[in-house]
């Protein structure tokens, strides 16, 4: 599928899906390809799903060609709770961002504003609300690089490597 990534974009419409680098459909690869291969975790993920959860996929599944397999659907319900954990994870980084440059209760009232914040609950399951996560933290290594070495008492190879970090996040 990602070799024949840059021809099969091209076929995509310009409104969403011809928009979305090959990461989150990887993702779903990867995820989906874990289902089948063991059917005892998405049995166990099933099991545990909550009602609601349930009766969505009752109402939003196509039967038409064909039903969503147990592996879909765990497949699905999995990229949920991963994105969730993300979501809520951006706590971390956003906290460590506050911290570059704030005393720690200082930066600790910023960051526990962010489970306040509608759009994260707002847009769930939605994966685009794991992007927070990933944004935040290069922000919070790249100010973390960008700290004078002598204030931060570390050599500069830290902060080139904080900064490369930044730079692949």
């Amino acid at each position: 599928f990602l070799a024949d990534y840059p021809d099969w974009i091209r076929r995509q419409d310009v409104f969403h899906i011809g928009t979305h680098p090959p990461g989150l459909i990887s993702a779903q690869c990867v995820l989906l390809s874990i289902m089948e291969q063991n059917p005892a975790l998405a049995g166990t993920l099933l099991d545990h799903m909550p009602a609601t959860v349930e009766a969505g996929f009752r109402v939003f599944a196509n039967p038409d060609p064909k039903p969503l397999t147990r592996a879909e659907r765990a497949t699905l319900y999995a990229t949920a709770l991963l994105t969730l954990l993300a979501c809520a994870g951006t706590v971390i980084p956003l906290y460590l961002l506050a911290r570059a440059a704030l005393p720690a209760s200082a930066a600790w009232a910023a960051a526990a504003l962010w489970p306040l914040a509608p759009c994260a609950n707002l847009f769930q399951p939605v994966a685009d609300t794991a992007y927070p996560l990933l944004s935040t933290s290069a922000l919070a290594l790249a100010a973390w690089a960008a700290r004078s070495p002598k204030r931060a008492a570390r050599p500069v190879l830290i902060s080139a490597a904080l900064a490369a970090a930044s730079g692949m996040v």
